[in-house]
């Protein structure tokens, strides 16, 4: 496994910025709040080690598991206040991806960064955070220079992040790693901190399906609950990522046994790091990528779709769970962070229940589903508190109040809410919630009494 992948240990990997020049691409962004910054936009970046990167011979030839197991890789995060985009050049033409409306941008850039020990930090300096693992703080440093690779080198960087060695999932493959399903009788949102991670449980409480293995990193890293060290996977249970973000999958390198399973995602465009997770995936399980034309269809109690907007956010997969097989009985809806309207099947007065897209971020559109009040009904924001993206968004609160889904935050004092929150934890309670089809008698346990995980609901 990369070095960047490698979760903490006593003696984890050892901070390092490397050359401090990268081969970098463009990975995902959002609005940013933090200390010393001020509002501004957040970039995140995939990176190749530039001097690492320009060593290596026969890129088209690479061994794909090798090549990534060795690869000199780190994640950039620049903080950029709206009033130095200017500055940016070539850079600025990133801003039109703040929204996700378009296609998530392909283009390389060598960038090069001074870390901060080197001389304090001036007014007019812009911060880029390098982080050499993602569970691990980053070294602070600052930009020098940015600008866009040569033909030649572009080139060879697409070519050491193709993924067309991976061929297309077929229904016949979906359908075989979703057979044999045991009946979901209720599901759990898992606090995971900043990140998106959901059990589909048996009657047991085992773990039959993964809808996002997820959870703070990078910057949010602390959000991750330490006293979550293991997840379930007595069950053999596949796992469904909506997207590729981070922080929907960054909880498989956590328990190493999420790693010989059956990985489900859609085919998106991606950078070294996650081509780095591939390979790992691809070395002890297997991976599927579903393809945008990949047809959607009942498999059981799952629905699994391709969402039709644009950018990683809004072209992944969404999850409608129902109450029982073929889609009969009441309905529960899993965005990932797409918006709602992308979801072909979205039925605005279809679900029991609903995961909050974006762990509440703002989604640039008021359509959300109407609230049934049923007295299981549940609004799930699953988030870490405090995060740097000021998630949940009081307009994404708004928007689902107004539709039902009363929200203590907006109404206190009310004797009954539908909304809640992973991040609602305490030092002796994970903030996991429980969803089910009909209101429970308490909780239910899990089948290993936690003695091999920590999944149990506690709300």
């Amino acid at each position: 496994m990369n070095r960047i992948l490698l979760p903490p240990q006593e003696e984890g990997p050892q901070p390092t910025a490397g050359s401090g020049r990268y081969y970098a691409r463009f990975s995902q962004s959002e609005s940013f709040r933090g200390p010393g910054f001020g509002e501004s936009r957040l970039w995140l970046f995939e990176a190749f080690d530039a001097g690492w990167f320009d060593e290596q011979e026969r890129i088209a030839d690479i061994d794909f598991q090798r090549f990534y197991e060795q690869a000199q890789l780190f994640v950039l995060e620049l903080h950029v206040p709206e009033s130095q985009l200017p500055r940016l050049g070539e850079l600025e033409s990133l801003a039109k991806a703040e929204d996700g409306d378009d296609d998530d941008p392909d283009a390389w850039f060598s960038i090069q960064v001074q870390p901060l020990a080197a001389r304090p930090l001036r007014e007019d300096d812009l911060v880029v955070v390098v982080y050499f693992n993602l569970y691990l703080p980053g070294i602070p440093a600052r930009l020098l220079e940015a600008q866009s690779v040569d033909t030649t080198t572009a080139e060879r960087l697409q070519q050491a992040v193709n993924i067309d060695h991976i061929g297309d999932a077929t229904e016949a493959d979906v359908d075989t790693a979703l057979a044999n399903i045991s009946p979901i009788p209720w599901i759990v949102v898992l606090d995971v901190g900043q990140g998106n991670a959901i059990s589909l449980c048996n009657n047991s409480g085992s773990t039959e399906v993964y809808f996002d293995l997820g959870g703070g990193v990078l910057a949010n890293a602390s959000t991750f609950p330490a006293a979550l060290r293991n997840f379930c996977f007595s069950q053999n249970p596949p796992i469904i990522l909506s997207h590729w973000d981070f922080d929907h999958w960054s909880s498989g390198p956590r328990d190493p046994n999420s790693l010989g399973r059956i990985w489900i995602a859609p085919r998106q465009p991606v950078g070294p790091m996650h081509l780095a997770f591939m390979a790992t995936i691809t070395l002890a399980g297997q991976l599927l990528l579903l393809p945008q034309t990949f047809p959607a269809k009942w498999r059981g109690q799952l629905y699994l779709e391709r969402c039709n907007g644009r950018g990683r956010n809004h072209s992944g997969l969404a999850l409608t769970v129902s109450e029982l097989p073929g889609g009969a009985g009441q309905q529960m809806l899993f965005p990932g962070d797409a918006r709602y309207p992308v979801v072909p099947s979205f039925n605005p007065a279809g679900y029991l229940s609903a995961v909050a897209p974006h762990h509440g971020g703002d989604m640039r559109n008021r359509r959300v589903p109407v609230c049934p009040h049923q007295p299981s009904s549940r609004l799930v924001y699953s988030y870490g508190d405090p995060n740097t993206f000021s998630h949940p968004r009081l307009i994404t609160r708004t928007n689902h109040h107004a539709a039902g889904w009363t929200d203590r935050r907006l109404a206190p004092g009310l004797p009954q809410y539908e909304v809640y929150e992973t991040a609602h934890r305490s030092p002796a309670m994970l903030g996991h919630v429980l969803l089910s089809w009909r209101r429970t008698r308490g909780l239910p346990p899990v089948a290993c009494g936690m003695t091999q995980c920590q999944l149990r609901a506690q709300q």
